[in-house]
C-alpha cells in the first residue's frame, strides 16, 4: 500500500513540474543562476585598424596595421572568453528544426565595438646630434608620417655617396675654415664605429628607441564609451664585429627590423591586457533572432558562444522581462521568458547579460558619462646584442672583398677618431642662457648681432644707411638648425610664446619637449641646434641687415643634408602657425616635390612670404628646375634670388669642394643680392667666409623684413622691395628685369 502511494505521489509530481515547463513559467529560484561572473563567450567588434606604414633608415616600409589587427584577435581568441567579429550586423533570421536541435544563421551584437586609434609609432636611431627620427607623434603628424602611406617620403634617409646627399646639391657639401667644420655625427645616424686598422673589422655599437602609443575606445552597445591609453616603448642596441662592409650594414638592416618588431609585440600585447581587464566587466549582449510558436526564443549570442545554461538576460527595453538559456549551439542559444509578459518580446528585441542578485545590471559595474580610464603600460628592455638570429642572417652574406678600399677606409676613420668623439659631445648643444648684452653699444645702436657694413658691397646695396627698426619681425629659417649659444646670435633667437607648458609628450619629459627655441624635425625634439654650419651661416645673414630680427630655428637637415618630405611639410606649417612673417629657405633640389609644394602653399594661403635661395650649380632654371625657387613663376609669395659678387655678375668660385656657381633664369629668379665671400657666424663661436645663393636669400630676408608694416600684404611687400632695387643690364639674361638688391628704408 505504502508503494502504490509513494509512486502515485511521484508520478504526480513528475507531471506537475512537465505542465510547469509546458507553459514555460518556472520560478527564479536558488538552481537558476547567472554566474559569479559574465559567462561565456563575449563577442567584441574590432573595427578595421588603418595600414600603418613606416619608412625605415635603410628605404624599406614596414606596414603595422594588419599584423597588430591579426595578433590582436589571435590573443583575444585564444583566451576562450572572446569572438571578434568586424562584420558585426545582424544575419538571416529564418529558422529550421533539425531533431533535437535548432539551426539558424544567427546575429552578432558585441559587448563591445573597441576602435583603436594610434597617437605615435616612432622608431629611432642614435644619441645627440646624430639622432634620426622616423615615423610620427600625435603633435607633429602630417600627411607624410601618418602611417597611411597615401603621400610617402620623396627623399632618401641616408646620402648614397658619404659626404655628398642625393638631392640637395652643392647647399650642403663640405664647406667652412676646415675639412672637420662639415664631418657631421658618428656615421650618418646609426651609432657609434670604429675600423680597426689593417684587420679589415668592423666594431659597431648603435643605439635604438621605439615607441607606440595608442588610444582604445570601448563602446558598449548600451553604456557610454570608456577610453583606455596604452604607451609602449623599447630600448635596445646592437653590437657587431663584421669582417666586411657589406655584412656589417646588412646586420643594423636586421637590428632595426628586429628593434620595431619586438615594440610592435609589446603593444599588442599591451593592448590586449588592456581590453582583457575591461571587458571582463562587460555583459554578454544578445538579440532574439526569432520567437517560436511554443515560446522558444533563438537568441543571436554569437557564433559558438558556449553560453551556459541558466545565465540570465534582461530586456533592454523591458528590464522587467528576464530570459533565461536553456542551452547553445552553434548559432547561438535557446531560451524562454521566465518572468515577465513573453508577449513583449519580439524579434529584433536586445538583450544583456544580468546578475542573479540585482534586477538589472548595477550602475557602478560600468563607467558612467565620458569617463576617462588612463592606463599605461611600460615595457622596456629590447636588447639586440649580437642575437642568434641576426648572427645567423649574417652569416650567409658576402663580405666586401676590395682590401685596399677597406684598408683606407679605415685608416681616414682611425685618424679621425679622436675628432669625431670630440665631436659627439660638441654638437647638439642645449640652450644657455648667456649675459644680456642689451645694455652694451651695439645694443644702444640697435646693431646687436653680426655686422655687415665694412664689405666693399654695403653701400652698393644701402647697408650703410639703414635706420633702426622700430618692430621686431620674426624670420623662420629652415635648414640645419642654429648655434643659439654663438655670443653673436643668442640675444636674437626667438622665444616660443605658445610652447607646450608642463605637457609632457615622451621620453626626453616635459622640460625637453617644450619646443621653446623652435624645433629638430630630424630628431623630433626640442633642440634645433646646428650640427653642420649652413643654418648658423644664414642667421648670421638675416641679423647683419636687421638686426633686431627673431629668429626661429627649425631644423629639417642632420648635417650631411639628410631629411624627409615630412619634416619639410612640418616645418612649414610650424613656421607659419607660430608667427613668421618671412620663411628663408637658403637650399634648393632638383628634385620636385608635394611636400614642399604643399608648404609653400600653406605659407601662401596665411600671408607669409618664402625667400627661395636658386642653388649653387650654373644651371638656368628655365631648363632644369629647381625647388622652391621655381615655384615663384605660379606662387606669388615665393621670392627667389640669386648670388653676385662685388661686380655685379654672377659668381663662379672654385673651392676645394668642387666650383660653386650661382643658378639663374630669368623667369624664375627676381632679385641678385651680393653671395660671394659674404662673413659669416659659424657654429661654436666661430666666424668665416662663404658663398652661396643660400647667403643672398638671407640678406634678401633681412632686407625685406624692413618693407613690412600692417596696413598691407605680403604682395605690396615684394613690390616695394623690388621697387628699390637697382637694375643692372648684365643681369637681364640671369634676373628678371635685372635687379639687384638695394635697400632703402
Amino acid at each position: 500500500m505504502k508503494s502504490s502511494v509513494l509512486f502515485c505521489s511521484w508520478i504526480s509530481l513528475i507531471f506537475s513540474l512537465n505542465l510547469q515547463a509546458a507553459g514555460k513559467k518556472p520560478h527564479l529560484n536558488s538552481d537558476v543562476r547567472g554566474g559569479s561572473e559574465w559567462s561565456g563567450r563575449k563577442v567584441v567588434g574590432l573595427a578595421p585598424l588603418s595600414s600603418l606604414q613606416i619608412e625605415m633608415p635603410d628605404g624599406s616600409m614596414h606596414n603595422f596595421g594588419e599584423d597588430f589587427q591579426a595578433s590582436l584577435t589571435t590573443q583575444l581568441m585564444q583566451t576562450g572568453r572572446y569572438t571578434v567579429s568586424d562584420a558585426m550586423k545582424a544575419h538571416g533570421k529564418g529558422t529550421q528544426r533539425d531533431g533535437s536541435e535548432y539551426v539558424w544563421s544567427g546575429s552578432v551584437t558585441p559587448a563591445a565595438t573597441v576602435t583603436v586609434q594610434v597617437a605615435a609609432l616612432n622608431f629611432s636611431t642614435g644619441l645627440r646630434g646624430e639622432r634620426m627620427f622616423y615615423g610620427f607623434e600625435e603633435r607633429f603628424k602630417n600627411p607624410f608620417n601618418d602611417g597611411s602611406g597615401v603621400l610617402g617620403n620623396e627623399f632618401p634617409l641616408r646620402p648614397f655617396i658619404l659626404g655628398h646627399p642625393s638631392w640637395f646639391g652643392a647647399s650642403f657639401d663640405q664647406n667652412g675654415t676646415a675639412p672637420f667644420d662639415s664631418r657631421a655625427g658618428l656615421d650618418l645616424g646609426d651609432g657609434f664605429n670604429i675600423n680597426f686598422l689593417f684587420a679589415y673589422l668592423k666594431l659597431k655599437y648603435a643605439s635604438y628607441h621605439s615607441e607606440l602609443r595608442l588610444t582604445l575606445i570601448l563602446d558598449p552597445i548600451f553604456s557610454p564609451a570608456i577610453t583606455k591609453n596604452v604607451s609602449v616603448s623599447g630600448d635596445g642596441f646592437f653590437v657587431d664585429v663584421a669582417g666586411g662592409y657589406a655584412q656589417y650594414s646588412a646586420g643594423l638592416v636586421l637590428a632595426r627590423s628586429d628593434a620595431m618588431n619586438q615594440a610592435l609585440q609589446k603593444a599588442i600585447s599591451g593592448t590586449f591586457h588592456a581590453l582583457d581587464q575591461s571587458l571582463r566587466g562587460f555583459p554578454l549582449q544578445a538579440k532574439v533572432d526569432a520567437v517560436l510558436r511554443d515560446g522558444t526564443l533563438l537568441l543571436g549570442t554569437g557564433p559558438d558562444s558556449g553560453v551556459p545554461r541558466g545565465v540570465l538576460y534582461e530586456v533592454v527595453d523591458h528590464p522587467e522581462l528576464i530570459v533565461q538559456v536553456s542551452s547553445s549551439v552553434h548559432s547561438g542559444s535557446i531560451g524562454a521568458v521566465v518572468k515577465g509578459d513573453s508577449s513583449l518580446v519580439r524579434v529584433g528585441t536586445n538583450l544583456s547579460q544580468i546578475h542573479l542578485l540585482t534586477s538589472k545590471l548595477a550602475s557602478s559595474q560600468l563607467p558612467q558619462g565620458s569617463q576617462e580610464l588612463k592606463e599605461v603600460v611600460h615595457l622596456k628592455a629590447m636588447n639586440l646584442s649580437q642575437s642568434k638570429g641576426v648572427q645567423a642572417q649574417l652569416s650567409g652574406l658576402v663580405p666586401d672583398t676590395s682590401l685596399w678600399s677597406a684598408f683606407l677606409m679605415s685608416l681616414l676613420d682611425s685618424a679621425f677618431l679622436p675628432y669625431r668623439i670630440w665631436r659627439y659631445f660638441a654638437y647638439d648643444q642645449a640652450y644657455h642662457q648667456l649675459p644680456d648684452s642689451s645694455d652694451n653699444e651695439e645694443g644702444r645702436s640697435g646693431r646687436r648681432g653680426w655686422d655687415l657694413n665694412h664689405e666693399s658691397w654695403s653701400e652698393k646695396i644701402g647697408l650703410a644707411h639703414l635706420r633702426p627698426l622700430d618692430f621686431v619681425p620674426v624670420v623662420a629659417i629652415m635648414d640645419s638648425g642654429m648655434d643659439y649659444n654663438h655670443p653673436a646670435l643668442h640675444h636674437s633667437l626667438w622665444l616660443n610664446p605658445i610652447s607646450l607648458g608642463s605637457a609632457d609628450f615622451g621620453s626626453e619629459g616635459a622640460v625637453g619637449k617644450k619646443d621653446r627655441y623652435g624645433w629638430d624635425f630630424v630628431s623630433e625634439d626640442s633642440r634645433p641646434y646646428d650640427d653642420g654650419y649652413h643654418g648658423t651661416q644664414l642667421a648670421s645673414v638675416v641679423l647683419g641687415v636687421a638686426p633686431r630680427a627673431k629668429i626661429m630655428p627649425i631644423k629639417i637637415f642632420n648635417a650631411w643634408g639628410v631629411t624627409t618630405s615630412a619634416a619639410i611639410y612640418g616645418a612649414f606649417t610650424y613656421a607659419v602657425d607660430h608667427g613668421a612673417q618671412v620663411i628663408l629657405c637658403g637650399w634648393a633640389t632638383s628634385r620636385a616635390s608635394q611636400a614642399i609644394l604643399m608648404g609653400v602653399t600653406y605659407a601662401k594661403d596665411h600671408g607669409v612670404i618664402v625667400v627661395a635661395a636658386a642653388g649653387d650649380d650654373g644651371i638656368n632654371l628655365s631648363e632644369l628646375p629647381y625647388y622652391p625657387a621655381v615655384l615663384s613663376k605660379n606662387l606669388d609669395n615665393v621670392l627667389t634670388v640669386t648670388g653676385v659678387d662685388a661686380n655685379d655678375q654672377l659668381f663662379n668660385q672654385s673651392t676645394w669642394a668642387g666650383l660653386r656657381k650661382a643658378n639663374y633664369g630669368s623667369g624664375e629668379v627676381f632679385l641678385a643680392a651680393p653671395g660671394l665671400g659674404i662673413p659669416v657666424a659659424e657654429p661654436r663661436v666661430g666666424s668665416s667666409h662663404g658663398t652661396s645663393t643660400g647667403l643672398a636669400a638671407a640678406m634678401v630676408a633681412g632686407s625685406l623684413v624692413r618693407y613690412m608694416d600692417s596696413s598691407s600684404g605680403y604682395q605690396h611687400w615684394i613690390e616695394d622691395l623690388l621697387g628699390d632695387a637697382d637694375r643692372v643690364l648684365t643681369l637681364d639674361f640671369a634676373v628678371r628685369g635685372g635687379l639687384r638688391l638695394h635697400v632703402r628704408r
